[in-house]
């Protein structure tokens, strides 16, 4: 699963979720804009099995 946080205006953003859904990736995406229940989050969040392997390119 990656998340991915955004801008809503964020163009680049779409590149990376074209190569997400051409790749069969799962993700979220999360912009600045959007409003969240983090209870409803954090709940989906604990019955994921999260692995932490975080890369970044820029």
């Amino acid at each position: 699963m990656v998340l991915v946080l955004s801008e809503e205006t964020d163009i680049s953003t779409r590149d990376v979720i074209d190569w997400l859904c051409y790749t069969n990736k799962r993700f979220i995406r999360i912009n600045d804009t959007d409003i969240l229940l983090f209870e409803m989050l954090a709940q989906r969040i604990s019955n994921l099995q999260i692995i932490a392997d975080l890369q970044s390119v820029y």
